[in-house]
């Protein structure tokens, strides 16, 4: 059997193969989508723990962007906005948690161990829900 010949006997796509092509890219789309999207329609609620123990608490609405200093020992300053929040300054030497960005969605963190300080985003009525129960 030459070259040619496995060229000319080589299956050719059908109607179905399209089909399915098409039916798993908009699954993964969708999925895509619903995974990203805060489905809830919650707002979210900003809290930022120094030694595990909350020092603020504040919801992200529709209002103007503000600066929140932290710690009075070392400068760390939040930028809070509707969509987000993120650290813009701090005093500590990796500055890990500046370059971790805007988190937007709940469960995200960012955490600055030098000055032992983390900030979570929770969904508005997502904090005092279980996570699960043993026993």
């Amino acid at each position: 059997m030459s070259l040619s010949d496995n060229i000319r006997n080589r299956k050719k796509f059908t109607a179905f193969d399209v089909a399915l092509a098409f039916v798993l890219i908009c699954v993964s789309v969708i999925l895509i989508v619903f995974q990203n999207a805060n489905t809830s329609g919650d707002r979210l609620r900003a809290v930022v723990k120094k030694n595990g123990v909350i020092v603020q608490s504040f919801l992200l609405d529709d209002t103007s962007p503000f600066e929140i200093c932290v710690d009075d020992e070392y400068s760390v300053v939040l930028l809070a906005e509707k969509d987000g929040v993120s650290v813009i300054l701090s005093d500590c030497t990796d500055k890990i948690c500046v370059n971790t960005g805007k988190i937007t969605k709940p469960g995200q963190t960012i955490v600055c161990l030098p000055v032992r300080i983390s900030v979570e985003l929770f969904a508005e009525n997502e904090q005092n829900r279980l996570d699960g129960v043993t026993g």
